[in-house]
């Protein structure tokens, strides 16, 4: 069975994740219950894919690099080639992804960001959503789901799961209408 393609992201009760420059500061002050299901999500991945700001601002944060040992790709139109814990990638995301699926394994992490999100779902390539609503309104900022066309896409309520303030929303795509 191919491999599926997970959307984990958590998003403001307004649709943000992040604020204009980028910054996800407001995380700190979410209060959630243990690691809010993290390593539980963790264990059904092997893959990650994430765009190359996403990237820098992981290798930002002045901590050990989170998903050593998994495989990790970063889409980037100027880097190329690897680094010491990314291969980088151009070109058509639903190819790319097509070439992943076929591997077998566990899930792909679809971590972000927007542009990527947005490239993916043009190219009908996420399989489940994985959401955590917070309690915060950022009021402006980088939103979660950028289209600019119109696009319908019919999702299925799988799993609610709060942890503290909390909310996991699991959602199945159902595809485009």
């Amino acid at each position: 069975m191919p491999s599926e393609v997970v959307l984990y992201i958590a998003q403001t009760l307004d649709g943000y994740i992040a604020r204009e420059d980028g910054s996800i500061d407001f995380l700190e002050s979410i209060e959630g219950e243990g690691d809010n299901g993290y390593s539980a999500f963790l264990e059904s991945i092997d893959t990650v894919v994430m765009g190359r700001d996403t990237y820098d601002q992981v290798r930002s944060f002045n901590v050990p690099f989170p998903y050593q040992g998994l495989e990790c790709y970063v889409f980037s139109r100027t880097r190329k080639g690897s680094d010491e814990y990314v291969t980088y990638v151009e070109g058509d995301v639903g190819e790319f992804i097509e070439t992943l699926r076929a591997k077998r394994g566990k899930k792909i992490w679809l971590v972000g960001g927007a542009k990527l999100i947005e490239a993916f779902q043009g190219a009908n390539s996420i399989d489940e959503y994985v959401v955590a609503s917070l309690p915060y309104l950022l009021g402006s900022g980088i939103r979660l789901f950028q289209r600019k066309e119109p696009r319908e896409e019919r999702l299925e309520l799988q799993k609610v799961e709060r942890f503290g303030e909390v909310v996991l929303l699991h959602y199945r795509s159902k595809g485009l209408y």
